[in-house]
């Protein structure tokens, strides 16, 4: 018996044919036979039929993840709003057991974009324990200065960026006190937001050291060799 195998390996662009012969042969038509006749027992079908039905499964399936993905979304819109009304103050945080890494994500964004809110959220599952760290634009902490602190208390993994941090540890017992440890630094590294400054615009000033006039201030610029416009009245 001679046999032809074709097909794909994981994470490799080219596909690859391999000659079988004899015993590996048979054992190889045992073997998918074995898994065709299996899905066609699940599907309902004829082993003809699997192959369509395979596809049609697939197609739905993405169309349900979509879905849930969607669902998933407004839930955490919805979730935000209570959580707001019920904070006492910009540092929202926890420890999350009863969700997903992406759904305590998708919570915290949308607390952020609510208000100047900052959120440290822990997850622990059942290998290993998420933290994430976020904050709204406008607050101007740089939360990658919050990767020592965290790793002082327990081994962690992940990625990190001036606003959004997120760890992985397989160290999940110590997982609130890495997030009460974030929150102490957030508290005690806050920065004036940026709508301050954008706050001082066309600020109305009476009287100079010169004149009795009114200055308007009709713009303030960040730090540099340019001044400051001013306009007379």
């Amino acid at each position: 018996m001679k046999w032809v195998v074709r097909g794909r390996r994981p994470r490799q662009a080219r596909a690859f044919s391999e000659f079988l012969c004899g015993g590996r042969a048979l054992w190889d038509y045992r073997g998918k036979d074995r898994t065709v006749r299996k899905l066609a027992g699940m599907f309902s079908c004829s082993a003809a039929d699997v192959a369509a039905q395979v596809e049609k499964f697939a197609a739905e399936n993405k169309v349900l993840k979509k879905r849930a993905r969607r669902l998933e979304e407004d839930l955490a819109a919805f979730e935000a709003q209570e959580i707001i009304r019920a904070a006492e103050g910009p540092v929202i945080a926890g420890v999350l057991e009863d969700k997903t890494p992406d759904e305590a994500r998708f919570l915290a964004l949308n607390i952020i974009k609510s208000g100047e809110f900052a959120v440290v959220y822990g997850v622990r599952g059942e290998s290993q324990g998420h933290l994430i760290v976020v904050r709204s634009d406008s607050l101007l902490a740089d939360l990658r200065k919050l990767v020592p602190v965290i790793g002082s208390i327990l081994p962690v993994k992940g990625g990190c960026g001036p606003s959004l941090v997120e760890f992985v540890t397989s160290e999940t017992a110590r997982l609130k006190e890495a997030v009460d440890a974030a929150v102490d630094w957030l508290r005690t590294n806050e920065e004036k937001p940026k709508n301050l400054m954008r706050s001082m615009r066309n600020i109305l000033v009476v009287g100079s050291s010169n004149t009795n006039m009114i200055i308007r201030v009709s713009h303030i610029p960040r730090p540099g060799p340019k001044s400051r416009t001013l306009t007379r009245i």
